[in-house]
């Protein structure tokens, strides 16, 4: 039951599958870059900078482009209540350029204002919101940050169930919650927006490859036969078709 949790596993040759990337394309800027380049950009304006700071960054295609995107997020519980609308914006680094940063506060002609986010308190925390709004029996995990492709910010947290008793995680769909109006939508997985690059967690994939090449006989108590183990943690890709992929 652990080693099909990971669904089919097809063989396939490495060099005639993995495309090779244009050098245009290759990632020269890491997440520690971009959060400097963010913390920098960000500290150029006072005014915000006292009151909100960059959150957690997450790598995502919008559009054509590969880019390293953060929300602004409250500094502390004084400067919450000073600013109980929402910090206004978010960062966005380009994953090939460096100098290639913007500080997006509106979308379309209209002011972006995070007001549910994971440093908000009370019933603005997004965690809590999400709990008192029917969801506080399912399995909830990896609160990420992501803009669709017209720049619009959204909060999507993947959604799963316990498939051997107590064990066994396995996603099962995706929350999309809008961080203006907390507007809170679920889609399956066959049904999920074409912008959305993550859903399954990076640890979930972890364990059931690593449950897929520990049980390949079954339980084995003595034994290390034909055993495979990941050995690294995932990373995420993009393949040909513009789809995010985890390489293990």
């Amino acid at each position: 039951s652990y080693r099909n949790l990971l669904g089919e596993v097809k063989s396939s040759k490495f060099t005639s599958d993995m495309s090779p990337t244009s050098l245009e394309d290759i990632r020269i800027v890491d997440k520690e870059i971009a959060k400097r380049v963010g913390d920098k950009l960000l500290g150029q304006d006072g005014a915000i900078g006292s009151i909100a700071q960059v959150g957690e960054f997450t790598l995502q295609k919008i559009g054509n482009e590969l880019r390293w995107v953060a929300p602004l997020v409250h500094r502390g519980l004084f400067q919450y209540f000073n600013n109980t609308q929402g910090t206004n914006g978010y960062i966005s680094v380009s994953t090939t350029n460096q100098d290639d940063v913007k500080f997006v506060q509106e979308v379309n002609g209209k002011k972006i204002w995070l007001k549910y986010q994971p440093e908000a308190y009370f019933f603005n925390d997004l965690e809590r919101h999400v709990y008192l709004n029917g969801w506080a029996t399912k399995g909830l995990t990896d609160y990420s940050f992501e803009v669709d492709d017209e720049g619009y910010p959204h909060w999507v947290i993947t959604v799963y169930e316990k498939k051997i008793g107590w064990n066994g995680n396995n996603a099962i769909g995706v929350l999309v919650v809008d961080p203006q109006t907390g507007d809170i939508k679920y889609y399956d997985i066959k049904d999920a927006p074409e912008w959305i690059d993550c859903i399954q967690p990076d640890d979930f994939v972890k364990e059931q490859v690593d449950d897929w090449g520990a049980y390949i006989h079954g339980l084995q108590i003595t034994s290390e036969r034909d055993k495979l183990k990941a050995a690294n943690n995932p990373q995420m890709i993009y393949g040909s078709d513009g789809k995010a992929y985890w390489y293990i």
